[in-house]
């Protein structure tokens, strides 16, 4: 199963997720992803890269663990003038390599 998204009401953007919810999800998903320091360095990656926002629009400059809500940058951000477009799929192309980058650029023991 997949990151569970909030269910869409008024006043809230669609995509949404808890940053709680989405570390525990990639420790249990994702290969490599052994601690809550991995997940929530991946998901600061992803912040970073503008892939993911925080769900209200503050500018937030490292992902926040807990009930924090972040939204997944979709195509209608780009409509609405933002410079940035990102859909699932390639959100998840870039989860799936930073996962693999962060696997096999560690040493061997």
């Amino acid at each position: 199963t997949g990151i569970q998204l909030l269910p869409e009401q008024r006043g809230l953007h669609p995509n949404c997720f808890i940053s709680a919810e989405v570390v525990h999800w990639l420790i249990s998903n994702v290969e490599g992803v052994q601690t809550q320091s991995m997940a929530i360095d991946i998901m600061q990656k992803m912040l970073d890269e503008q892939l993911i926002v925080h769900a209200f629009g503050e500018s937030m400059r490292a992902f926040v663990y807990g009930f924090y809500l972040y939204r997944l940058v979709t195509d209608k951000d780009t409509e609405k003038g933002k410079d940035v477009c990102y859909t699932w799929r390639a959100v998840t192309v870039w989860l799936f390599k930073e996962t693999f980058c962060l696997k096999n650029d560690r040493p061997e023991p």
